[in-house]
């Protein structure tokens, strides 16, 4: 209500949207992580909106048909999101570039890394949404029983650690996140002699999160079967592993089976499909890469935002179409907001004194001697005139009044 929107103005001034709009509409490229993070808490955000909502019961539907669990049932408490973390990845993901599509903003450019991945091809329609999730669904369940490796992340000379991981058997390069950002998996040894490189600095645990390179063979001989039809992207999207744009390897299986195996150099991808300025958007539950990817790209004329649905509510997703549209993307806010309740008010143009004006129609006394304007009548052609416009105004309508 209003009262809870001008409290919101005056707790949060840093929240308030202000910009000035480009000549033309940037680019708009999605960015799609890892992981999602964790869905348990967004109940409300699918309750309170109902375009989110619906994108979910589609991709939830499309699942399901693919014999795996869908979103709305991890968020019930049904289905374990941790043991299916990556599956769920794919549907928030799908579900909030759906949501994005359908308020009028269309990506222009995608670009992803492991599951998301998966998640951008669906959206650069290289797989339908009902072969996409075949094909997550299949990739989920034969990385599942996979061990699991310590992961971590940090800041280095990258051909020192690369150099460091070759021939090695017990550390991997996982990504290449930005220049000089890495994350490698491995077992405790092969991690610490890693570590112990001079350059080596802004460690991160990143938990037990990597899975070896020996397992992936294995899931990859699995998936031959499972890639569905493959088609070239119908926009600009990065292949991760390559780190640029080539439409070839996103329509042939094997380019899927590399995308298993290798390192995602991630931004270096994200940098070959941003042209020129352009709106980055992170689609996750939480914020996860876009500080990595203002970091990757480099440049200010690039506007990151994080379109993430946490568990406050479609807060957090409405503010970015909100900063999205600030920086002059088109966005359909009927459809954003149809089905909540939402109704369009006209705002006051001018800073107007709260006094009642208006002539009574038995009133005989002369108009009430008015205060001047607030406005800077020096800087306002509107504060030269309104008084004196609304003076007359108002006497002609209490002659009106006293002629009936």
């Amino acid at each position: 209500d209003a009262g809870e929107a001008a409290h919101a103005l005056r707790a949060a001034p840093d929240k308030r949207l202000s910009g000035e709009a480009p000549a033309e509409v940037p680019p708009v490229v999605g960015l799609f992580p890892v992981s999602a993070g964790d869905v348990r808490g967004l109940g409300a955000t699918l309750a309170q909106w109902p375009l989110l909502a619906d994108t979910v019961g589609e991709v939830d539907a499309a699942l399901a048909r693919a014999g795996g669990p869908g979103l709305r049932a991890a968020v019930r408490g049904a289905v374990d999101p941790v043991a299916h973390d990556e599956l769920l990845t794919f549907a928030v993901q799908v579900a909030l570039a759906r949501a994005w599509a359908r308020a009028g903003v269309g990506f222009d450019g995608v670009a992803g890394q492991g599951m998301g991945e998966v998640a951008a091809a669906c959206v650069a329609g290289v797989w339908s949404l009902e072969d996409a999730a075949l094909y997550a669904v299949a990739r989920h369940r034969a990385l599942a029983e996979a061990p699991r490796a310590r992961a971590v992340a940090f800041r280095a000379e990258a051909d020192a650690v690369r150099e460091l991981l070759r021939g090695a058997e017990d550390a991997w390069l996982v990504a290449e996140l930005a220049p000089g950002e890495l994350v490698v998996g491995g077992q405790r040894g092969g991690l610490d002699r890693v570590l112990a490189h001079p350059s080596v600095s802004h460690v991160v645990e990143l938990g037990a999160v990597a899975t070896s390179p020996s397992a992936r063979r294995r899931a990859a001989k699995a998936l031959q079967g499972a890639l569905g039809l493959l088609s070239p992207p119908r926009l600009r999207m990065a292949v991760g592993h390559l780190g640029k744009v080539d439409a070839d390897e996103l329509a042939t299986p094997a380019g899927w089976t590399r995308q298993l195996l290798e390192p995602c150099r991630l931004g270096a991808a994200l940098r070959s499909v941003v042209d020129g300025p352009s709106v980055v958007v992170e689609l996750s539950v939480r914020p996860v890469l876009a500080g990595v990817a203002r970091r990757a790209l480099g440049s200010p004329t690039h506007r990151v935002l994080s379109a993430h649905v946490a568990d406050q509510g479609p807060r957090s997703a409405l503010e970015a179409l909100g900063e999205a549209w600030v920086a002059g993307v088109d966005v359909d806010w009927e459809a954003v907001l149809a089905g909540g309740g939402a109704t369009r008010i006209d705002l006051p143009q001018a800073p107007w004194q709260r006094r009642r004006c208006w002539v009574d129609e038995r009133a005989e006394a002369e108009p009430p001697e008015l205060e001047p304007d607030p406005v800077d009548p020096a800087r306002s052609t509107l504060g030269r005139w309104a008084w004196p416009v609304a003076l007359l105004a108002g006497t002609a309508a209490g002659w009106w009044l006293r002629g009936c």
